[in-house]
């Protein structure tokens, strides 16, 4: 089962809504498709609605639950480039792991010590 198809009938409380309105908050919705969910993490505005009410936003919530599942990293369209992406790393999640990160570029700064991420070399981060 996929996570869409997991999250896919959450509801928001009636008390929720009320209190969403109370607070000027624009109305909250429940994502009705994998489209709008995939564009309700990758949102460029996400900071906002965290920063209002001290709630995580939907990018925030995935990446825990993608570091919480063991993932050791997740590839992302970067919001400052249409056709760059972004890699988030979770260093711990490398402890039982058999991947590798390895940097390859030649122009590193002398003082750069780890250039590979992997279960031996996490802890040092």
């Amino acid at each position: 089962m996929d996570f869409y198809q997991v999250i896919k009938d959450i509801k928001l409380s009636k008390e929720l809504e009320k209190e969403a309105q109370r607070l000027n908050i624009p109305v909250l919705y429940h994502v009705k498709s994998f489209d709008e969910l995939k564009n309700s993490i990758l949102l460029n505005e996400w900071r906002n609605l965290p920063a209002q009410v001290d709630i995580p936003a939907n990018s925030q919530i995935f990446g825990q639950l993608v570091y919480s599942s063991g993932v050791e990293g997740i590839l992302y369209p970067s919001k400052m480039s249409s056709v760059k992406k972004c890699l988030a790393i979770f260093p711990r999640n490398f402890a039982n792991s058999s991947s590798t990160i390895k940097i390859q570029d030649k122009d590193l700064p002398e003082t750069l010590k780890n250039m590979e991420l992997n279960c031996e070399t996490y802890i040092h981060l």
